[in-house]
């Protein structure tokens, strides 16, 4: 009479290790699911501040160029000729600090996406090593479980 009873117990003992170790993996792969989902989107910000550095740096020269016609035609108007000279050196300037804030600003932009980026390959490796940490702390409770059933059984059938 006590063999029916035994097998129910075991059956139980390896039910309950079973279910925990399935819990755990589902566990690890949703947590690995959030890190990926969060590592997409800093990589769409990433991009993001990419393209908005890009345009800034674009509007910037617009407005450069601008300027350059406008100190051309106002030295033109003047008489200065601005192909040498002093009205020359303002132009180079002028092109000098146009480029300088291009690349200030194009620098700024690729830093911060560069950043973005490394965060999110760090919030994948993290949601992978995440993953394999739990998928093997749920294989060793399989097996824990498995040890206290071959114990118990032992200990039962052993009396």
């Amino acid at each position: 009479m006590a063999f029916p009873w035994l097998a129910v117990q075991l059956g139980l003992m390896v039910w309950d290790g079973v279910s925990k170790s399935k819990v755990k993996k589902e566990q690890a792969e949703d947590n690995r699911e959030v890190a990926n989902f969060n590592a997409d989107q800093l990589d769409i910000d990433s991009r993001r501040i990419d393209n908005q550095a890009r345009t800034q740096e674009q509007d910037l020269r617009v407005k450069y160029a601008g300027v350059r016609a406008s100190q051309r035609a106002h030295l033109a108007a003047n008489g200065i000729f601005v192909d040498s000279g002093s009205a020359s050196e303002i132009q180079a300037t002028t092109d000098y600090l146009e480029d300088l804030s291009a690349f200030r600003i194009r620098g700024a932009g690729t830093q911060q996406a560069q950043t973005l980026t490394d965060q999110a390959a760090f919030n994948r490796k993290s949601g992978e090593a995440i993953y394999s940490s739990a998928k093997t702390s749920a294989t060793a409770d399989l097996l824990s479980s498995a040890g206290q059933v071959a114990g118990y059984w032992y200990s039962q059938t052993n009396k």
